[in-house]
């Protein structure tokens, strides 16, 4: 049986920084089926941010490249399955050298 879930997060980050961290974390006996991400940039990021959802260091999405915009929401779907025990990682790149920029991101899927 599957039940759905979906997580909503808010992250700033600083000027010329990298970073990746963890959504969430499947647990030990289930498996987790994302099955769409909506990326939401407000007006004022000017693109200056990249990010993407990674399985350890394999792009989900998008496949190749980073979500990027200025003043929109992105979606885009997949039917990518986690592991057990393996977490859904968020990418987060500031290619602004001056300020901080702030994204929200949700992910949607099924518990298994």
């Amino acid at each position: 049986m599957t039940r759905p879930i979906s997580i909503i997060n808010t992250y700033t980050v600083a000027a010329s920084t990298t970073q990746k961290v963890s959504i969430y974390r499947v647990g030990p006996a289930e498996k987790f089926k994302l099955k769409k991400v909506k990326v939401h940039f407000p007006v004022g990021v000017e693109n200056y941010l990249k990010v993407a959802i990674m399985y350890g260091i394999r792009n989900v999405l998008p496949e190749q490249g980073y979500f990027m915009g200025d003043g929109v929401v992105l979606e885009a779907e997949t039917e990518f399955e986690y592991e057990p025990g393996s977490t859904v990682d968020v990418y987060m790149e500031n290619t602004d050298t001056v300020n901080s920029h702030t994204f929200t991101i949700i992910i949607e899927g099924e518990i298994e």
